[in-house]
């Protein structure tokens, strides 16, 4: 299978988040999955309908702190432990 990571602000109902979920809900998730990283600690609307069509949801806290240092610092952690 393969993972496919979105990097993302969030998964609120915008047109890109959108788009993103309409490709999620028609393709043979048995061979692809979608993962997102996204800017924000809290959960947004397509949060609980990723996860129960099988991706993974990452957070980050960039949006929340304004924080360049930590969000490239974070970011350079998590593709450290995801190397999947």
């Amino acid at each position: 299978m393969v993972r496919v990571l979105h990097v993302v602000p969030n998964m609120q109902m915008g047109g890109l988040e959108t788009f993103i979920m309409n490709i999620y809900r028609h393709i043979d998730r048995e061979k692809v999955q979608f993962d997102f990283l996204v800017h924000y600690k809290k959960e947004f609307q397509y949060d609980e309908e990723i996860e129960k069509l099988g991706g993974r949801i990452y957070r980050l806290s960039v949006r929340e702190d304004n924080n360049i240092i930590k969000y490239i610092y974070d970011l350079y952690n998590f593709f450290r432990q995801h190397k999947e």
